[in-house]
Protein backbone atom coordinates (compact mmCIF):
# COMPACT_ATOMS: atom_id res chain seq x y z
CA UNK A 1 0.00 0.00 0.00
CA UNK A 2 1.43 3.56 -1.02
CA UNK A 3 0.16 6.54 -0.41
CA UNK A 4 1.49 10.14 -0.68
CA UNK A 5 3.17 12.12 1.97
CA UNK A 6 2.78 14.96 0.38
CA UNK A 7 0.20 17.05 -1.50
CA UNK A 8 0.18 20.35 -3.07
CA UNK A 9 -3.58 22.27 -2.24
CA UNK A 10 -2.65 25.77 -3.92
CA UNK A 11 -4.74 27.82 -5.91
CA UNK A 12 -4.87 27.12 -10.08
CA UNK A 13 -2.66 29.59 -11.99
CA UNK A 14 -0.36 29.99 -9.41
CA UNK A 15 2.95 27.66 -10.93
CA UNK A 16 1.62 24.40 -10.19
CA UNK A 17 2.34 22.85 -13.52
CA UNK A 18 6.10 24.32 -12.96
CA UNK A 19 6.10 22.41 -9.58
CA UNK A 20 4.90 19.60 -10.82
CA UNK A 21 7.53 19.60 -13.51
CA UNK A 22 10.54 20.05 -10.94
CA UNK A 23 9.38 17.47 -8.31
CA UNK A 24 8.65 14.90 -11.56
CA UNK A 25 12.50 15.61 -12.66
CA UNK A 26 13.79 15.16 -9.25
CA UNK A 27 15.19 11.34 -8.64
CA UNK A 28 13.72 11.25 -4.70
CA UNK A 29 10.66 12.31 -5.62
CA UNK A 30 7.60 10.71 -7.24
CA UNK A 31 4.42 12.08 -8.25
CA UNK A 32 2.19 10.57 -10.93
CA UNK A 33 2.51 10.81 -14.97
CA UNK A 34 -0.16 12.96 -14.72
CA UNK A 35 -1.03 15.83 -12.85
CA UNK A 36 -4.27 16.56 -11.18
CA UNK A 37 -5.14 12.88 -9.76
CA UNK A 38 -8.80 14.98 -8.45
CA UNK A 39 -9.00 11.95 -5.99
CA UNK A 40 -10.12 13.44 -2.90
CA UNK A 41 -12.75 15.74 -4.51
CA UNK A 42 -14.07 14.95 -7.89
CA UNK A 43 -12.98 10.82 -7.46
CA UNK A 44 -13.21 9.65 -4.25
CA UNK A 45 -16.29 7.31 -4.85
CA UNK A 46 -13.81 5.70 -7.21
CA UNK A 47 -11.72 4.23 -3.94
CA UNK A 48 -8.75 3.84 -2.49
CA UNK A 49 -7.59 0.98 -4.37
CA UNK A 50 -7.70 3.32 -7.23
CA UNK A 51 -6.07 5.62 -5.79
CA UNK A 52 -3.13 4.50 -4.56
CA UNK A 53 -2.89 2.59 -8.19
CA UNK A 54 -1.60 6.46 -9.09
CA UNK A 55 1.84 5.56 -7.06
CA UNK A 56 2.48 1.91 -7.39
CA UNK A 57 5.20 2.92 -9.62
CA UNK A 58 7.25 5.00 -6.63
CA UNK A 59 10.24 3.02 -5.45
CA UNK A 60 12.39 2.55 -2.38
CA UNK A 61 14.63 5.61 -3.75
CA UNK A 62 11.61 7.79 -3.56
CA UNK A 63 11.65 10.06 -0.24
CA UNK A 64 8.52 12.17 -1.08
CA UNK A 65 5.36 10.72 -2.87
CA UNK A 66 2.72 12.91 -3.62
CA UNK A 67 0.44 14.43 -6.09
CA UNK A 68 -0.70 18.30 -7.62
CA UNK A 69 -4.32 18.59 -7.45
CA UNK A 70 -4.82 22.43 -6.53
CA UNK A 71 -8.96 22.46 -6.61
CA UNK A 72 -8.29 20.56 -3.13
CA UNK A 73 -7.85 23.78 -1.63
CA UNK A 74 -11.75 24.72 -2.37
CA UNK A 75 -13.26 21.85 -0.93
CA UNK A 76 -13.96 20.91 2.32
CA UNK A 77 -15.05 17.59 1.58
CA UNK A 78 -11.43 17.17 0.57
CA UNK A 79 -9.64 18.44 3.34
CA UNK A 80 -11.59 16.28 5.53
CA UNK A 81 -10.97 13.12 3.92
CA UNK A 82 -7.16 13.62 3.05
CA UNK A 83 -6.91 13.93 7.27
CA UNK A 84 -9.15 10.64 7.93
CA UNK A 85 -6.54 8.97 4.98
CA UNK A 86 -3.92 10.49 5.23
CA UNK A 87 -3.16 12.62 8.67
CA UNK A 88 0.26 13.19 8.91
CA UNK A 89 0.54 14.75 5.09
CA UNK A 90 2.73 17.04 4.38
CA UNK A 91 1.05 19.83 2.36
CA UNK A 92 2.82 22.49 -0.11
CA UNK A 93 0.73 25.82 -1.43
CA UNK A 94 1.89 28.87 -3.44
CA UNK A 95 -0.05 31.98 -3.98
CA UNK A 96 0.02 34.71 -6.09
CA UNK A 97 -1.33 38.26 -6.02
CA UNK A 98 -5.41 37.50 -6.17
CA UNK A 99 -5.31 39.72 -8.92
CA UNK A 100 -2.28 38.57 -11.48
CA UNK A 101 -3.89 35.32 -10.49
CA UNK A 102 -7.63 35.95 -11.48
CA UNK A 103 -6.33 37.40 -14.57
CA UNK A 104 -4.32 34.41 -15.57
CA UNK A 105 -7.55 32.62 -14.97
CA UNK A 106 -9.80 34.75 -17.34
CA UNK A 107 -6.96 34.10 -19.69
CA UNK A 108 -7.20 30.75 -19.60
CA UNK A 109 -10.72 30.49 -19.84
CA UNK A 110 -11.06 32.96 -22.67
CA UNK A 111 -8.17 30.88 -24.77
CA UNK A 112 -10.45 28.12 -24.21
CA UNK A 113 -13.80 29.42 -24.95
CA UNK A 114 -15.32 30.00 -27.89
CA UNK A 115 -17.16 33.05 -27.28
CA UNK A 116 -14.73 35.64 -25.96
CA UNK A 117 -16.03 37.11 -22.65
CA UNK A 118 -14.43 40.79 -21.40
CA UNK A 119 -13.74 40.40 -18.10
CA UNK A 120 -16.42 41.82 -16.55
CA UNK A 121 -18.57 39.34 -18.24
CA UNK A 122 -16.44 36.43 -17.49
CA UNK A 123 -16.68 37.80 -13.71
CA UNK A 124 -20.46 36.51 -13.99
CA UNK A 125 -20.01 33.66 -16.23
CA UNK A 126 -16.89 32.05 -14.03
CA UNK A 127 -17.18 33.21 -10.19
CA UNK A 128 -14.45 31.07 -9.28
CA UNK A 129 -12.20 33.40 -11.11
CA UNK A 130 -12.35 35.85 -8.53
CA UNK A 131 -13.55 33.00 -5.66
CA UNK A 132 -10.03 30.80 -6.43
CA UNK A 133 -7.95 33.77 -5.36
CA UNK A 134 -9.45 34.26 -1.99
CA UNK A 135 -6.99 32.15 -0.31
CA UNK A 136 -7.08 32.99 3.56
CA UNK A 137 -10.14 30.75 4.54
CA UNK A 138 -9.32 28.02 2.86
CA UNK A 139 -5.94 27.93 3.89
CA UNK A 140 -7.07 28.28 7.60
CA UNK A 141 -9.08 24.78 7.69
CA UNK A 142 -5.82 22.86 6.40
CA UNK A 143 -3.94 24.85 9.03
CA UNK A 144 -6.63 23.96 11.48
CA UNK A 145 -6.78 20.45 10.27
CA UNK A 146 -3.06 19.39 9.71
CA UNK A 147 -1.29 22.38 11.96
CA UNK A 148 1.07 25.31 10.70
CA UNK A 149 3.86 23.06 10.65
CA UNK A 150 2.70 20.41 8.19
CA UNK A 151 2.24 23.60 5.33
CA UNK A 152 4.90 25.35 3.34
CA UNK A 153 3.45 28.04 2.08
CA UNK A 154 5.20 29.76 -1.10
CA UNK A 155 5.32 33.04 -2.64
CA UNK A 156 4.50 33.10 -6.67
CA UNK A 157 6.84 36.41 -6.38
CA UNK A 158 9.37 34.48 -4.45
CA UNK A 159 9.17 32.00 -7.58
CA UNK A 160 9.64 34.10 -9.78
CA UNK A 161 12.89 36.10 -7.79
CA UNK A 162 14.83 33.26 -7.49
CA UNK A 163 13.42 30.02 -8.36
CA UNK A 164 16.66 27.64 -6.89
CA UNK A 165 16.07 29.27 -3.69
CA UNK A 166 12.58 28.60 -3.28
CA UNK A 167 12.80 25.05 -4.90
CA UNK A 168 15.77 24.45 -2.33
CA UNK A 169 13.51 25.30 0.82
CA UNK A 170 10.54 23.09 -0.49
CA UNK A 171 13.11 19.88 -0.76
CA UNK A 172 13.91 20.95 2.65
CA UNK A 173 10.65 20.80 3.65
CA UNK A 174 8.87 17.34 1.90
CA UNK A 175 12.90 16.26 3.76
Amino acid sequence: MTLPNFLYVGPPKSASTWLFEVLKAHPQVFVPDGKDVYFFDRYFDRGQDWYESHFESAGADHIAIGEISHDYLYCRDAALRIKAMIPEIRLLSILRNPFERSRSDYRYINQWSAEKLSFAEALIEHPTIIANSMYAENLRLYRDLFGPENIHVMLYDDLVADPRQLTSEMLAFLG
